[in-house]
């Protein structure tokens, strides 16, 4: 499932000592880890989703040096051949977010995101944000999805336009539009 794999690969892109992702870093290891598993099934599935993360494992200069998600660039400082790297895919946050919008939205306005109205997600640098992240905490309505993800919204009826900011482990965020197709 997608949430697993990208719970997977997030526990071993984020810090580890951060506070807003304590545990987080166990969780992952232990779904890959094959001795954790309840039975010998268990532990095979473990030892396959354990394949499939190893192959978007990156070390040193095969780690792409474009394409890094805003937030998750390298934090340690160390030179680039000790760096390593896992792969997490835009498409895998995007649909996150996107399910994260629709859920948001059902459960407090009781409405479904249906056409004409369209999710637009978006990556976006933190320098960039700066001044909407401000618009947001002074205007917008903050949910607490659980450990580890918060919700921004701003809802804008004149334009019938919703805005959201969706926090991950208090470490990277992605932003959605809810507006209608034009």
């Amino acid at each position: 499932m997608m949430e697993d794999r990208l719970l997977i690969q997030l526990a071993h892109a984020l810090d580890p000592d951060h506070p807003g992702s304590a545990g987080i870093y166990d969780k992952g290891k232990r779904a890959i880890t094959p001795e954790a598993g309840k039975d010998e099934r268990d532990q095979g599935a473990r030892a396959a989703q354990r394949a499939r993360f190893l192959k978007n494992v990156r070390v040193g200069d095969s780690i792409p040096t474009y394409g890094v998600y805003p937030g998750l660039h390298d934090r340690w400082g160390q030179p680039r051949g000790d760096r390593i790297a896992i792969l997490i895919f835009k498409g895998d946050m995007d649909r996150i977010t996107e399910k994260i919008v629709r859920g948001v939205t059902f459960i407090k306005g009781n409405k479904f995101i249906e056409p004409p109205y369209k999710i637009a997600v978006m990556a976006l640098e933190d320098a960039a944000t700066a001044p909407h992240r401000e618009v947001f905490a002074r205007f917008g309505t903050e949910y607490s999805l659980g450990p580890g993800i918060a919700v921004r919204r701003l809802l804008f009826p004149v334009e019938m336009l919703l805005l959201f900011e969706v926090e991950f482990f208090e470490q990277f965020r992605s932003y959605a539009r809810v507006s209608p197709r034009e």
